[in-house]
């Protein structure tokens, strides 16, 4: 629910009064997760990792087309925060300066440790 409200937010779709107003209705019967893990990244690393993977592609999603101007970047990561905590624990992983590898690990290392499953 965070993701599809966040963009909303993000993209000026609508205002935080309105999304409140479509989202406080449903929260009770929503399923509560366990944790939330919100991977992120500084803005310029975000944008060369977009890039590269258009390079492979040949092209950028919507929201990756979006996410190139560092407003919309900012406001839907400061939204994906907020609705996140709202359903539940919340972790983040800053994966600026971190490999594929050392992310995935870092990433199983707080899940684990969060809901129990580390040593």
């Amino acid at each position: 629910m965070a993701a599809p409200l966040s963009l909303l937010l993000a993209e000026d779709a609508l205002a935080e009064p309105e999304i409140s107003k479509l989202f406080e209705p449903a929260e009770p019967y929503l399923c509560r997760p366990d944790v939330t893990l919100l991977v992120r990244a500084a803005h310029t690393t975000a944008l060369e990792r977009i890039r590269a993977r258009a390079a492979e592609s040949g092209e950028l999603t919507p929201v990756e087309r979006r996410a190139l101007g560092s407003q919309f970047f900012a406001r839907r990561e400061t939204a994906l925060r907020r609705y996140s905590t709202r359903l539940g624990p919340l972790v983040e992983l800053d994966t600026t300066e971190l490999s594929k590898e050392r992310m995935c690990e870092e990433a199983w290392a707080l899940v684990a440790q969060h809901v129990g499953l580390s040593r």
